[in-house]
């Protein structure tokens, strides 16, 4: 990538202002090949002046040249038609655990609308990338949804693959300090939920138990 700048540059002590200058190039070039010390300078009264100096600088964008990444800035080995992928989110003031910081400040932007932009986004990267809808299971453990237990739902994802040749459990939500993931689970038909907690080695072994090693499909979990 490239950028053509137009550089002003003016000494306002001195009176100095230099001829407007076009730059081209990018960032890795300008500091191999333009850096300022021990560079003359064509500025007469620079060279006798004791002082304080303010210096005004005017940077314009003239034109910019990107390309495409040569390669897909995301590792896509959890993405193909062939996979089945169970979503699971469970965030909010009902969910027990700690949700993860947020890098950066944006304002109006919480933990909870984070995972909501993840699971979106999430989805429709799967979408796009030529998985069918029906193989995407999304569910919301955040305290207001009915669902099986979270244990029912992982335990029917692993024993009822189909003819998926891999399978993906991406989770996105509150955990505890030894990383079991919290859920806020509210039964079909009731109308209070409970805490649950499933550490990820529990994943595991249910999966374990559930496909016999002549027919185990693998795993990949996300979070």
């Amino acid at each position: 990538d490239e950028l053509e700048l137009t550089v002003d540059f003016l000494i306002e002590e001195l009176a100095y202002h230099k001829k407007a200058e076009t730059l081209r190039g990018n960032r890795r070039a300008w500091v191999r090949s333009l850096g300022m010390a021990s560079q003359p300078t064509d500025c007469e009264a620079l060279r006798m002046h004791v002082g304080s100096l303010t210096l005004q600088v005017h940077v314009a964008v003239a034109a910019c040249v990107s390309s495409p990444p040569k390669n897909t800035p995301i590792w896509t080995d959890f993405l193909s038609p062939d996979f089945r992928y169970l979503v699971m989110t469970a965030t909010g003031p009902d969910v027990i655990g700690q949700p993860e910081p947020l890098l950066g400040d944006v304002p109006g932007t919480t933990f909870a609308t984070a995972c909501t932009c993840n699971i979106d986004l999430m989805r429709r990267f799967l979408v796009g990338g030529g998985v069918l809808p029906e193989n995407i299971l999304i569910a919301d453990f955040s305290g207001e949804l009915e669902n099986p237990h979270p244990r029912q739902l992982l335990e029917d994802f692993f024993r009822n693959p189909g003819s998926a040749s891999k399978l993906v459990l991406y989770f996105c939500g509150n955990a505890m300090h030894d990383g079991s993931w919290c859920f806020r689970w509210r039964p079909p038909g009731q109308r209070y939920a409970a805490d649950v907690k499933i550490g990820p080695q529990e994943v595991f072994d249910w999966r374990l138990k559930l496909q016999p090693n002549t027919v185990r499909i693998p795993l990949e979990i996300i979070v």
